[in-house]
């Protein structure tokens, strides 16, 4: 059901005598604890050869290069990639793109900045239930927010510095691909807290009883940085049918 490597990466999976077994397998944990310098680099190999692994529901990578396996999976329904380690944005997306039934994306990890600024690469994912972004740069979640088509059902949680990293409105050049937040939204809540960051959540329910639809945790060291947009002013989301405003502050 699951295979994990606890010490070392697996800079690839031999087919030939396992295929049977891989074509059962539905988890696969890879876990490197050891992050040398010659796997820092981000190898510009498609998605297509990882191995043909056809029953992998599941893939968590933690400071692994995600191509290491021949042919690219394509039933994954939940993906979370962890550590210093991140691959190339034209990999990242071909991933997204050949598993369409994805509902979990978890991804806390250093990314590429330079790499994903600007970078295009659409994915219509229609099945996304939860996206998880602990990333750094604010203009690495817009690039993916950007590029990533999601159902108005999504749940988006996004944690970030902007402590000389960038402006809250970074995380926002313009509404996310397919205006995910077009409708549907009842109650907003602002919170900061001096020197300790701020907090956006937007929910679809006006008492804040489910899980929200976007919460941002950034921290933040300029008091002046609040009066940007997107936190206290041009949203970019739809507030007309917002009911309930929260601002807390100190």
């Amino acid at each position: 059901r699951n295979a994990t490597d606890s010490g070392i990466a697996l800079p690839c999976i031999p087919l030939g005598s396992t295929l049977q077994n891989l074509l059962m397998l539905e988890e696969l944990v890879v876990v490197n604890r050891r992050v040398e310098e010659h796997l820092r680099p981000f190898v510009q190999r498609r998605a297509e050869r990882f191995s043909g692994v056809p029953a992998l529901r599941t893939l968590f990578l933690t400071t692994t290069p995600l191509p290491y396996l021949p042919q690219a999976p394509n039933t994954l329904v939940n993906l979370s990639i962890t550590g210093p380690i991140f691959p190339h944005p034209f990999i990242f997306y071909e991933l997204l793109g050949s598993n369409t039934n994805l509902e979990s994306i978890y991804i806390h990890a250093d990314m590429p900045t330079q790499l994903f600024i600007g970078f295009s690469h659409p994915v219509d994912l229609p099945n996304l239930k939860s996206l998880d972004l602990n990333v750094i740069s604010p203009h690495c979640i817009a690039n993916i927010l950007l590029n990533l088509t999601m159902p108005l059902t999504v749940s988006i949680k996004i944690s970030t510095r902007l402590v000389d990293r960038g402006a809250f409105e970074d995380i926002f050049p313009s509404p996310p691909s397919g205006n995910v937040f077009s409708e549907g939204l009842r109650r907003m809540e602002l919170i900061w807290n001096g020197v300790r960051g701020v907090a956006l959540r937007v929910y679809r329910d006006p008492d804040g009883l489910c899980a929200p639809a976007l919460h941002i945790a950034a921290d933040w060291e300029s008091s002046n940085a609040l009066l940007r947009d997107c936190f206290l002013m041009n949203w970019p989301f739809n507030t007309s049918q917002i009911e309930t405003l929260v601002v807390c502050g100190n």
